[in-house]
Order: structure tokens, then sequence, then C-alpha cells
């Protein structure tokens, strides 16, 4: 699940001809995809297996690193990109909070964070726990709840969420699951999460993205001066 082969991540993304610079984290599938929205973009892959990186088209035009993330810390500088996609990244690793935090120290100010997660509400997951089974065993599920709790944590200042392909619940199981306190049939009916994470608010960041890091300081130390009575 993890190169992020249905796209769907896609959905939150508009086409741009801005200079952006992209990171995908075990998300190579997406570049090719990635190069038609933002042509004038500098994309960044890293994998941990190097053959998640062979495929990619030269024309894609990707600078590559096999790394896993996991294990050793990104070799980029703090607020290099607009852009970091990593699929399930979180759900595979010890300590979720700590690496969605350390991708956000990538990010610039006016950046966001793409991710997704497998739903532990999901139905068949709810009816496989009802039957006495749990089959995930290499990875973390995360309720919908849980999941925004950890990006709040993370300081990250918006988060928005899309729903995967949804399938519907059997109306015997859903009477079941209502009956035992579970609320929520689109949250039921959701495999997976598609997640978008902002530095900032969203508004926030557009407004930033009007003005250099440079301007954006000047005018909060005014707007502070003026705020305080600060020789106005």
């Amino acid at each position: 699940m993890g190169d992020g082969a249905d796209l769907g991540l896609l959905q939150f993304l508009t086409p741009s001809d801005a200079p952006l610079c992209i990171l995908t984290v075990e998300g190579s599938a997406y570049l090719p995809a990635l190069r038609l929205l933002y042509p004038a973009a500098a994309l960044y892959a890293v994998a941990a297996e190097e053959a998640s990186l062979a495929g990619i088209p030269a024309d894609v035009d990707a600078e590559m690193l096999c790394l896993d993330y996991r294990e050793t810390p990104l070799p980029y500088e703090r607020e290099s990109f607009d852009i970091l996609l990593a699929p399930h990244a979180l759900e595979t690793v010890v300590n979720p909070q700590d690496i969605a935090a350390g991708f956000g120290t990538f990010l610039k100010s006016t950046g966001f964070f793409l991710t997704s997660f497998s739903n532990i509400r999901y139905w068949r997951v709810l009816a496989e726990l009802m039957g006495g089974h749990y089959r995930a065993l290499v990875r973390r599920l995360f309720a919908k709840a849980e999941f925004e709790l950890l990006l709040a944590a993370s300081f990250y200042k918006e988060v928005f969420f899309l729903p995967s392909a949804r399938q519907e619940i059997p109306v015997e199981l859903a009477a079941r699951l209502k009956h035992a306190g579970f609320e929520g049939p689109r949250d039921m009916a959701t495999e997976v999460w598609l997640v978008e994470a902002w530095r900032s608010t969203r508004v926030v960041a557009r407004l930033k993205a009007e003005y250099t890091p440079a301007v954006r300081r000047r005018l909060v130390t005014l707007c502070r001066r003026l705020e305080y009575g600060i020789d106005v």
C-alpha cells in the first residue's frame, strides 16, 4: 500500500506552473502524475527499496534517494518543501507522532503534508475483530479522530480528510454495530482515509504565499509594534 498505487491523494492537488518543491516518501508511483500537474516543480523521491525508484521514467526528472525514513533522518534543509507526500507513512513506524512532526520540519510555513491511513473503524475490520481476528500485524490502523489528534500534536494547524472508495455496510452488520454503540456509517464504510495537513491554516498559508519570508518578518514586526504601542 505504501507506493500509493491508487493515487488517491491527487484529489487534494491543483495544477500549477509555480516552481514548487515536492518530496515523495515511499510514494514514487505519484511522480509521473506530479510532473504533469506541476511541470516547473523540483521533484524529490525517497524510498527504502531501489526497485521502487528504478521504474520512474527519465522525463519525470526527479532527484531520487534510496533511504529508509523510519531508520535514517532525511538529508534535507528545514522548510525546503511546498508539498510532502507520503502515503501510509505513519502505519509502520514505532512513534508516528515523531515521524509526522519530523516531516513537518521539512515543510515551508505555506506547505502541507499528504498522507493516508487504514481505518480501524472500517466495517470489514470490525467484523473480523468481532470474529476474534486482527490481521494488521505489521502496520498500525488508526481511527479518524485519533489521527486528527496525532497531527494536531505534531504541530499541524489544519487537517482535511477525504474517504477512499466506500463499500456499503451489510444491513445486518450495520444494525449490530449500531446496537453496540458505533456511530458514523460514512466512517465505517471507508477503508482508507486520505489526509491533507497544513503547517499553517490554509487561509493563512495562502496569504503568506503572497510575500517573501523577509517581508513577512518585517510585517509581523511592524504589526507587533503597533499592537504594543512601540514608536507608533
